[in-house]
């Protein structure tokens, strides 16, 4: 009996509503002047939306307001107005100057008439110096005709053009990057998802090696993401990027204005058919690809990749892997002092690794000394800071006319208080 009077009511709102949409009049529905064309966002994405909102315990609108950070790329088509003669009511010229005018009507519709073309409205504000008001009476007036041009937006600025690019500083590899990118291209060239820990020692050429790997990406008609830690490392990287692959880079993160987020936001999810490299931060990681091929994620060790504050908290290296995952894509991990989880990982055998114990050009790397400070102090063998050994090689750095430099990591930050005799940190019971 419940179900049938649940059933009744429900029927009868149906009908109410049916019959409520009917008795609308025309007058009060809107024309639609478009329908703006946009291709969906593609599936690895959503997939990805729907990872970050299981694991981290968030609402998956939270993940896809990052998706959709440059809200401008699918709520804001921008059009041209443009303006032509109303032939459709017959008007002439002669009929014009019968009615009582003024002299700024009068010059737009000379302007019209004498225009074998539709006239855009900026030019005539510019040409005439009428205003918009004006206008809008004289379409109101049926003397004119107004229509909306949709403007398409310009990808030619800094993304996609050629993929024969000639190369600047050119740099012959070394027998160790030969051998990180052989392993790494025979990699790319399936298509399967693999991960590899590019394990460098400072000055080795872990960023040529990436150059390498990106390259035979492109040659696969695929696209390239490298994420970078921190904004302000993005300004040199782009630099050498570019004098390598010429226009075929575009950078994307929050520093850059809302009109060329939208426009790489919207060539990433358009230009299907092209290879294009991306250089961002974590919000690059967010973009709309379609046809991922390589991710790169320089300095992988980096806290910056962790994101605090806003909700959603996630680490931009950890979802980079999940979403190589989703595109079958390959993804390159690249550090001189790879984060603990991930060695343990190449230790597991999830990981490759790829090392490059040597830099390039066979330079040296330079000597360090441990010296033990607390021993020193217990034995009353430091004169104030600083060891006798090190105030020994600063003199004679300054004796030989060379310059010095002391590197603190830290300005008062404490954690812990020692004994400087014994070296015994002492705990609250």
């Amino acid at each position: 009996m419940r179900w049938t009077f649940l059933i009744i009511v429900f029927l009868l709102v149906e009908i109410y509503a049916f019959q409520a949409f009917k008795t609308v009049s025309k007058s009060k529905l809107k024309n639609v002047i478009d329908i703006y064309e946009l291709d969906p966002i593609p599936l690895p994405t959503i997939d990805l939306i729907s990872f970050l909102a299981n694991w981290n315990c968030v609402y998956k609108g939270l993940v896809l307001k990052m998706v959709l950070s440059p809200l401008e790329a699918i709520i804001s088509p921008q059009y041209n107005k443009v303006y032509k003669y109303n032939l459709e009511d017959g008007l002439s010229i002669d009929s014009i100057d019968n009615k009582k005018l003024r002299s700024k009507r009068k010059l737009v519709l000379d302007a019209l008439v004498n225009s074998d073309k539709e006239v855009y409205e900026t030019s005539l504000i510019q040409d005439i110096g009428v205003s918009k008001t004006i206008l809008k009476d004289m379409v109101n007036k049926n003397l004119i005709v107004e229509k909306l041009i949709k403007i398409k937006p310009d990808f030619s600025k800094n993304f996609i053009k050629s993929n024969d690019i000639k190369k600047e500083n050119d740099k012959p590899l070394n027998e160790h990057q030969k051998n990180a990118v052989d392993k790494i291209n025979k990699s790319i060239k399936k298509n399967e998802a693999d991960c590899f820990l590019l394990d460098g020692v400072p000055g080795s050429g872990k960023t040529e090696t990436y150059f390498e790997t990106v390259q035979t990406c492109l040659d696969e008609r695929k696209q390239v993401l490298i994420l970078l830690p921190e904004i302000a490392l993005t300004t040199q990287l782009v630099t050498r990027l570019q004098n390598y692959f010429g226009e075929q880079v575009a950078v994307f993160h929050s520093k850059y204005s809302m009109n060329e987020r939208v426009e790489v936001w919207r060539n990433v999810l358009e230009n299907k058919s092209k290879a294009g490299i991306l250089l961002g931060a974590r919000s690059a990681l967010f973009l709309p690809f379609s046809n991922l091929g390589l991710i790169v994620v320089d300095e992988e060790h980096e806290t910056s990749y962790k994101q605090f504050e806003p909700s959603p908290r996630y680490n931009a290296r950890d979802a980079a892997i999940v979403l190589a995952k989703l595109h079958a894509a390959k993804i390159l991990l690249g550090s001189a002092t790879p984060s603990l989880e991930s060695y343990f990982n190449t230790a597991q055998n999830k990981y490759g690794l790829v090392a490059l114990n040597r830099r390039h050009g066979d330079v040296q790397l330079p000597k360090i000394e441990l010296i033990d400070v607390k021993e020193k102090q217990r034995k009353k063998e430091m004169k104030g800071h600083f060891s006798d050994r090190m105030l020994l090689l600063i003199q004679e750095a300054l004796d030989a006319k060379e310059q010095v430099i002391l590197f603190q990591n830290r300005r008062g930050y404490s954690p812990v208080v020692e004994c400087k005799t014994c070296g015994v940190s002492p705990e609250c019971p």
